[in-house]
This record gives C-alpha cells, sequence and structure tokens, in this order.
C-alpha cells in the first residue's frame, strides 16, 4: 500500500467543500482538481497526483472500494467516519485513541451544513443520480434519506 498516496488523498478530499475550490462541478471534482493542482505546482508528479485526483474524484462511489489497497483504504476510512461500514470490527481502543486525538468537534452538523451549502450554490444542482437509481425511481418512490440520518449510521455521538 502507498501510504502517502493514501494520506494526499484523505487530507485533501473535502477540498472542494472550501473556497479553496469553488467551481460548478460537484465538489469531489472541483476538490480533485485543486488538489491536483496544489500537488503538482509543489513537485509532485503528474502521475501520482492523477491517483490523487481519481481517489476524491471518485470517493462519494463505491468505485474506489474495487481499485488498489490505497484507494479501497481511503474509500473505508472515510465512509467509517461519515456514516460508518457495515461489519467494521475497529479495537474500541483505538477508536477512542483516534477520537482523544482528533476530537470530531460538531463534526455532523457542520459537515451537514457544508453539504447544504454547496446544493445552494450550484442550482440547478450538477450531480445525477446513476441511471439505475432513476429506473429504481420510476418502478417505485425511491427513498432517499436526508444526509442528518446517513451521518447518524457513523458510530459516534456526534
Amino acid at each position: 500500500m502507498d501510504s502517502e498516496l493514501m494520506f494526499m488523498s484523505a487530507v485533501l478530499h473535502d477540498l472542494g467543500l472550501t473556497d479553496h475550490a469553488p467551481g460548478p462541478h460537484r465538489f469531489e471534482i472541483e476538490g480533485a482538481t485543486a488538489a491536483r493542482t496544489f500537488l503538482v505546482e509543489r513537485g509532485l508528479s503528474e502521475d501520482r497526483a492523477q491517483k490523487v485526483w481519481d481517489n476524491i474524484a471518485l470517493h462519494t462511489w463505491d468505485m474506489n472500494q474495487f481499485r488498489g489497497d490505497t484507494s479501497r483504504l481511503m474509500q473505508l476510512g472515510l465512509a467509517y467516519d461519515v456514516s460508518g461500514v457495515a461489519g467494521a470490527h475497529l479495537d474500541p481502543a483505538d477508536v477512542a485513541e483516534v477520537l482523544r486525538r482528533y476530537p470530531r468537534r460538531n463534526f455532523k452538523r457542520a459537515f451537514n451544513e457544508m453539504l447544504n451549502h454547496e446544493v445552494d450554490c450550484k442550482q440547478p444542482y450538477p450531480h445525477w443520480f446513476h441511471i439505475c437509481s432513476r429506473v429504481a425511481h420510476n418502478r417505485s418512490p425511491l427513498t432517499i434519506v436526508d444526509a442528518p440520518v446517513v451521518l447518524d449510521w457513523a458510530p459516534f455521538d456526534e
């Protein structure tokens, strides 16, 4: 596993939800592009910067789970943080130590506010569901839970 690539991808993965990466595209694309530019300007090779772009651009879908170890582990870590991962068996002592060092500081509320800001700034919102989601919706109403419900799936109080 390439721990440097995973670190860069994980640290920069939500850059598109900040003022550092405004633009008309979904936050994953804007953030991935800003991260790639940032890394290349600081001497990272185009190839490695593109791998970071791929990890970030694909991080809200499940594609990274079917890519290399670096992409898969980054994706699972982000998913665990946001909504939990079914069947994840993390040592409670390890989780407690991570939370001690890096408290969540109202993460669920703040992240939901960032997602809402993203939608408010980009009307109409440019991200469409997968075509199969549309088929499923037209067969019977597709239930799509709101962000706070998804955030509450994470195994953290806040």
